[in-house]
């Protein structure tokens, strides 16, 4: 396994190439379903009506919607290039 640094949407996060058991088609349906599932949870957050909440809330919310855009662009990069990508702390 080797390792990188490239920057992701202004982030930095390491890029590890994928060595292991499981045949690519496994990986890519995977993908598929952690995509799927993290976009109805982003559809669901972005539909939230956020003058009801408080500023706190709010604030909450708004973070969540960015690390799931996120998280969404790592594995669409994941399912183009077969690699997985994480961030650096």
């Amino acid at each position: 396994m080797w390792e990188e640094s490239i920057q992701v949407d202004g982030k930095i996060v390491k890029r590890f190439e994928y060595v292991g058991e499981r045949d690519n088609t496994e990986r890519q349906h995977e993908l598929m379903e952690a995509h799927r599932a993290l976009l109805s949870i982003l559809q669901k957050c972005e539909n939230m009506d956020m003058d009801k909440q408080g500023k706190s809330q709010q604030t909450l919310l708004a973070c969540r919607i960015a690390a799931l855009k996120v998280a969404l662009s790592l594995i669409e990069k994941e399912q183009n290039a077969h690699i997985v990508s994480i961030e650096l702390p």
